[in-house]
């Protein structure tokens, strides 16, 4: 399975990233300071985007197109 955000969602995520954004943060030598969580359930798919640092979580699912 391939999962993707839209367009919308995209700019949400880089919003929410870009006022969490700290200089000095080590992210690792491939980043890994977020991870993007897809869940599909039977009525719609849940896209999720945590902070490992802060643990805060973005919810990014399109519960109009459900």
């Amino acid at each position: 399975m391939n999962f993707s955000l839209e367009e919308e969602q995209w700019g949400k995520v880089a919003e929410w990233r870009k006022e969490r954004e700290i200089p000095a943060r080590y992210a690792g030598a491939i980043g890994g300071s977020y991870s993007y969580i897809f869940t599909p359930t039977s009525i719609g798919l849940v896209i999720q985007v945590r902070d490992k640092h802060t643990e805060e979580v973005l919810d990014v699912s399109d519960y109009r197109s459900w």
